[in-house]
């Protein structure tokens, strides 16, 4: 499992090429590639050196720290509250808001 930041859509994670040479032997091919990538071939419409990859720039994009929540380790939420969340994203989701909407505006 890789846990890192989103990138353009569809563009696969830099963690992903370490991992695959530590633990295969090459050469290395990757299919509908975004970008170029050192030792590897790819294969893909945005492959080049010189093409930028294509798709929305979603906010998590742009790099830095990734903000999460400070919690102690299996902390629950109480019982009320976790009603209370439940109430107004439903709220909002039956309003015509979509879960895409929803996960913005609340990150």
């Amino acid at each position: 499992m890789i846990e890192t930041r989103k990138r353009e859509h569809s563009r696969k994670p830099d963690e992903q090429y370490p991992l695959i040479e530590s633990c295969s032997p090459g050469p290395y091919l990757e299919l509908f590639a975004r970008h170029p990538e050192p030792g590897w071939t790819v294969w893909g419409d945005e492959a080049g050196s010189s093409v930028e990859p294509r798709g929305k720039a979603h906010r998590g994009y742009g790099g830095g720290p990734i903000q999460t929540p400070l919690l102690p380790p299996h902390a629950r939420i109480k019982d009320a509250t976790a009603d209370y969340l439940g109430t107004e994203l439903r709220r909002e989701y039956e309003s015509g808001k979509s879960i895409r909407d929803i996960s913005v505006e609340t990150s």
